[in-house]
């Protein structure tokens, strides 16, 4: 029997990276048919420098009772030592793969894929603790760190939210992400407003996960969420009220305070009062109550029907 037809893999392949201390590489392939899954036995990488063509390693994987599950797979690769001392942080190498049939015979090497080799970037919400509950505030700030490889950038976001056993709840889906808002070449931000209205004293978990410019994966852990009711001292917004004479009322309305072009959310119970010129505008009177749970101000509305 020959050497084993190689697999079909991309010419531009995500970026790998030392993660809690191992150099883990994953190759997305497709197989062609002359290859079965009862012909493979394992797997073998080559790597080599884009520049010079150099080699710098061979990494073989034996695999047992490999089966296909989909039409796109992939095998991942701890990359020795030996070979990670030969790379360096932001540069690019070249990615082959080939099959090993059960003998242990390597097959044909595939066309060249190219990846990159990166620093693991840090990816967390913005004032968010994982050792604790987190009250919630409504709007989220995502934060990717990257300082070992600047050119590593975000390019794709994603919010998800949880309940306490892991069910998935809201989702952004993902979203692009623009760089112009960048204020620093090695960080970025994205902010989320969630639209579920939490169930007061139950857990939900709150995570934000990015892919970069070159296929990179990584996710935030997912942070502890509640939502307590509470007043809170900074909703900061501005009431404004209208008359209007032809159904005999008072609408009040709010308008919250903006960041960056967008009105913050604000959560808790706020009370609406009322003095009038009869007590010398010295006795005020609650005509309202309500709750803002991870809502904009400018959402609220109330009509003062009491007027004389």
């Amino acid at each position: 029997m020959g050497k084993l037809n190689p697999p079909s893999i991309s010419s531009s392949l995500p970026s790998f990276c030392n993660n809690g201390g191992t150099v883990n590489i994953t190759v997305p392939f497709s197989m062609n048919k002359t290859v079965g899954p009862q012909d493979i036995g394992g797997f073998s990488l080559r790597v080599k420098n884009a520049n010079t063509d150099t080699v710098l390693g061979i990494i073989d994987k034996t695999v047992n009772n490999f089966s296909v599950s989909s039409s796109l797979m992939e095998m991942g690769f701890a990359l020795p030592e030996k070979v990670v001392a030969k790379m360096i942080i932001g540069q690019f190498y070249k990615i082959q793969l080939a099959y090993k049939d059960k003998a242990g015979t390597v097959g044909y090497y595939s066309s060249i894929g190219v990846a990159k080799y990166t620093t693991y970037p840090q990816v967390t919400i913005n004032e968010f603790d994982l050792q604790s509950t987190n009250l919630h505030s409504g709007e989220f700030v995502g934060v990717y760190s990257n300082q070992g490889d600047s050119t590593e950038k975000v390019y794709q976001y994603k919010f998800t939210l949880y309940d306490s056993v892991g069910k998935e709840i809201e989702s952004s889906g993902w979203k692009l992400h623009n760089t112009y808002t960048d204020e620093e070449s090695w960080c970025s931000s994205n902010y989320y407003i969630i639209k579920t209205a939490l169930t007061e004293n139950h857990l939900y978990k709150i995570q934000y996960s990015v892919i970069t410019n070159n296929g990179l994966e990584a996710s935030s852990p997912r942070y502890p969420l509640m939502q307590a009711e509470s007043i809170d001292p900074e909703i900061g917004a501005t009431l404004f009220t209208e008359l209007d004479y032809d159904n005999a009322c008072i609408t009040v309305r709010m308008k919250g305070v903006y960041e960056n072009s967008k009105e913050k959310a604000a959560s808790g119970s706020f009370v609406v009062s009322r003095a009038s010129s009869d007590t010398n505008f010295n006795i005020w009177t609650t005509v309202h109550d309500f709750k803002l749970k991870g809502q904009l101000p400018s959402t609220f509305i109330f009509r003062d029907f009491t007027i004389e």
